[in-house]
Order: structure tokens, then sequence, then C-alpha cells
């Protein structure tokens, strides 16, 4: 239920009531009471009229305070006031007045109905948000468990992308050596020699020297 809810319903219950009694009623603080009530009294809801009562504690035997009621309540009480004061042949206008306050409750009432489900479809979107988030989030992660760098899977994928590297910048004319191939891709010298060595093994590349060893070593592509 609605706080604006909360607050019909006790009016509808129990009446013209002070605010002191809505806020017992509803369980709402002094600051929230008042701000709520200034909102549903501009929106048409309620109205606060003073009323004067015996209080023998006040000095002047009297004490002014606020009643609040529903819009509904009020025109009851002033509709059945006037019928007391006019004609029968004048009981057609009862009709018109009833007619009037149905309008007021159902206009009211659809009108709460219709904050109520945009609430709920602002509820919906949120979760679809987040349940869109939460498969991002998820994904991301275990991309990031593939791709640690303490994974093999990530070393892996490291050394393929060094090898294709390497690969692209040598050609089938010029040698190249390893110090050359370290600087061109920015790859450790030793790393290079690695990659090196196994494209050599599968036959990719060749060497203008049989030696492994030897300083001046070039490769180019078979």
């Amino acid at each position: 239920m609605s706080n604006v809810n909360k607050v019909l319903d006790c009016l509808t219950t129990n009446g013209s009531m002070t605010q002191i009694e809505l806020r017992k009623c509803t369980g709402f603080s002094p600051t929230y009471m008042s701000h709520l009530l200034k909102d549903m009294e501009k929106n048409g809801l309620i109205i606060k009229r003073e009323e004067t009562i015996d209080n023998p504690n006040n000095k002047g035997g009297k004490t002014v305070t606020n009643r609040i009621s529903l819009i509904s309540q009020v025109d009851n009480i002033e509709s059945t006031q006037q019928n007391q004061d006019t004609v029968d042949d004048d009981n057609y206008l009862d009709d018109d007045i009833n007619n009037a306050d149905n309008s007021l409750d159902t206009q009211s009432q659809q009108q709460q109905l219709n904050l109520n489900q945009n609430e709920l479809t602002n509820l919906h979107l949120k979760v679809d948000l987040l349940e869109k988030r939460v498969s991002q989030l998820e994904e991301q992660l275990e991309i990031r468990k593939d791709l640690a760098p303490n994974t093999q899977a990530y070393k892996d994928q490291k050394l393929q992308e060094q090898t294709e590297m390497v690969y692209n910048v040598l050609d089938d004319t010029i040698f190249k050596s390893a110090k050359e191939l370290a600087q061109l891709t920015t790859i450790k010298i030793h790393d290079i020699r690695k990659i090196l060595k196994k494209l050599k093994n599968i036959g990719k590349i060749e060497a203008n020297y049989p030696q492994w060893n030897n300083p001046n070593k070039a490769y180019r592509r078979t």
C-alpha cells in the first residue's frame, strides 16, 4: 500500500482526523506527515478545516485545531446540511452532489491506479537493466579469468600473438636478426629467440647460418 493510500485509508475508516491522529494511524514521522498532507491538499485529495473544542487546561477554555478530511467527506457533510435547509422539491440536487462525490472518488482511485502501474513499469525496466548488466559483468569476469596473467590460457594467447607479429615482420627475401626483430616488435630478445626457434622447427622460416648460436644469424620466411 502506498503512503498516500495509507492516509486515505485512515481517513476513510475514521473520518476527519488531526495531524497527530493521522501520524499515529500511519506511523509516519512529523516532518514527512506534514509534507505528505501538503501535497495531498494541493492535489485536491484532502482539506484542512479549523475546529474549536473545549479544553479546560487551556487559558481561554478553548482550543483551535486543524482537522483533516477527505474532500468527499466534507462534501457529504455540506450536502446533508444543505438538504436539511431546503424543501423536498430540491432533492434532485442531492443526486448531482453524490455523482460529483463518486466522480472525485473514481478519479482519485484511477489516478492512484495509474501511479501504481507507472511505478511497476519503471520497476520492471530497472530489473531488466540490472539483469543485463549482471550478465555483462559475468561474461567479462569469465573472460578475465581466462586471460589472467597467471593462467596458461593467457600465456598461450600472448605467445600466439607475438609469434604472428614476428612472422608478419619477416619476409621471404631479406634476412633479419633476432636483435632487429626485437627492435621492430618491442618483444624481449629472449622471447624472440624462442619464437624463432618455434617457427624454424615447423618450417616457416629459415636461417642464413646453420649454427643456432651464431651471433650473425638472421632469418627470413621460407
